[in-house]
């Protein structure tokens, strides 16, 4: 019996099929992400935009660590040494949720 779901027959191991589509829904997302970005303000989506329905669109944001070469080759313990002392510097990626409130 085949199955209607888009993934079947990929078992689910193969990708390369859906990569094309992801990142045009990508491209799709921070487009529409940079236009909210231009409407409201920091502070706005900070403590949340409200919408009907009660959806609430939040600005959240993610640090990473970029780290010089010899310090990616070291071993993982040195991490944490290098983000104080400076030789790895944060790399921030802001991005909206959408979220509905249970209240």
């Amino acid at each position: 019996m085949a199955s209607d779901h888009p993934l079947s027959g990929y078992g689910g191991c193969n990708p390369l099929p859906l990569q094309p589509k992801l990142k045009t829904l990508e491209q799709e997302r921070q487009l529409i992400d940079s236009e909210l970005l231009e409407v409201f303000s920091d502070a706005e989506l900070r403590f949340g935009v409200h919408a009907p329905g009660g959806w609430v669109l939040r600005k959240r944001s993610r640090t990473s660590w970029d780290y010089a070469p010899e310090i990616r080759n070291a071993i993982k313990s040195l991490q944490p040494q290098a983000q104080r002392d400076g030789r790895a510097h944060p790399l921030v990626s802001t991005f909206l949720c959408l979220s509905q409130d249970l209240d």
